[in-house]
């Protein structure tokens, strides 16, 4: 089947130049993901890149060649930008201005201009450097749990081969100024490249919309301040927790926490004070729960977990742990040192249909009993299950 190099790269450009106009008018309507512009620009100077290789044909063959490869290697490296961006890492601008620099000063070289083969090897090893590099930062960051970051590293990646496979057989890759008597592999590497620039496009899109998803379900579940559950994502866990409690007949904690006086806190110190002091909490909270229980802010100093599988002495063990260090933090304002407690209420079912609502009805008894007797205290809430004690 023969390949026509010419409609593949019109269609190239074309692809470029859409792929870039809609990142480009993305980009506007939000003015926060600026790796859509980055990517934008890149996808409009491969357009660009192709429109001057095309017009090589009739317009001085070898200034046309370097420019073109300048633009296409500009555009390459706003790739790279855009990604390190996405990231949010240090973008190569420098580097990428200097790649580009490089290559119009080796191709004033006699040797350069007198040897496509020589220009073919030099433009196909620097794009294949910058798609590696493109494809090892969505690998460096693979922390962050995005689905289309591997697609992402894989397209840049095979691009990466089929560039760098042109360097030992730049002679016979070599584009004619011709372009119908291209040869066919030279078709391969151009239908390559079509696939590269839609594939690359939609991908980079898809990752600025899954961040963008991510952002919005943690907005929705985690309190801003503490990083923790927020009191309707809390809840949503819980009951789930409590039915399969119930389910499984084992026993259940319900723990609610109260910081003391924490009013006369915020009307002494200030909120800032007080927004620590919250901190400090939630972070020796979760550091001293397991990683299977349950914990998030339900109000304003008000904080509950829930512990699966636990008894009445683990329970309570817990909770006591976490009041005697929240008791030892210290938070300075100024030249003032700034200490809070805490109160618990401990209830604990075995196998009960009880339900969550009825639960926490219960323990707010227990955390009451425990404000009124001094505070700083855990209270259990009398008749609730005793397993294990």
């Amino acid at each position: 089947m023969m390949l026509d190099v010419g409609t593949i790269l019109v269609a190239t450009i074309a692809g470029c130049a859409v792929l870039g106009c809609l990142m480009l008018v993305d980009w506007w309507q939000s003015r926060d993901t600026y790796e859509l512009a980055w990517w934008g620009t890149a996808y409009l100077f491969g357009a660009l890149s192709l429109l001057a290789l095309i017009g090589r044909r009739t317009i001085a063959p070898d200034l046309l060649y370097s420019t073109s490869a300048a633009l296409m290697l500009f555009g390459y490296g706003c790739l790279w930008i855009g990604v390190r961006r996405f990231f949010r890492r240090r973008q190569p601008i420098g580097r990428v201005l200097t790649l580009c620099i490089l290559w119009l000063a080796l191709a004033q070289l006699p040797v350069v201009q007198e040897s496509a083969s020589a220009r073919t090897a030099i433009v196909s090893g620097l794009v294949a450097a910058l798609s590696f590099a493109i494809a090892y930062d969505f690998w460096r960051n693979r922390s962050e749990r995005l689905a289309s970051r591997v697609p992402a590293m894989i397209i840049c990646s095979v691009h990466g081969l089929f560039f760098a496979a042109r360097v030992p057989f730049a002679e016979a890759l070599s584009l004619p100024t011709d372009l119908g008597s291209a040869p066919v592999l030279y078709g391969i590497l151009a239908l390559e490249g079509l696939v590269f620039v839609i594939a690359s496009g939609f991908t980079f899109v898809a990752l600025t919309k899954e961040r963008a998803e991510v952002a919005q379900r943690r907005a929705a579940t985690i309190d801003s301040l503490t990083g923790v559950y927020n009191r309707r994502a809390f809840l949503d866990r819980a009951e789930r927790l409590v039915r399969r409690a119930e389910t499984d007949t084992r026993p259940l904690a319900v723990l609610l926490f109260d910081i003391d006086r924490f009013k006369q806190i915020n009307d002494r110190f200030g909120h800032p004070v007080g927004d620590r002091l919250l901190i400090e909490f939630t972070t020796l909270a979760t550091q001293l729960l397991r990683p299977t229980d349950l914990f998030g802010r339900i109000g304003g100093e008000e904080f509950a977990a829930i512990l699966p599988g636990a008894p009445r002495t683990a329970a309570v063990a817990a909770a006591d742990r976490v009041r005697a260090a929240f008791a030892s933090v210290i938070v300075t304002e100024g030249e003032a040192d700034v200490r809070a407690t805490v109160s618990v209420g401990v209830t604990v079912v075995d196998g009960e249909e009880v339900g969550l609502d009825r639960l926490i009805a219960i323990d707010d008894r227990a955390l009451y009993r425990a404000k009124r007797n001094g505070r700083n205290v855990v209270e259990v809430e009398p008749g609730t299950a005793d397993a294990g004690a």
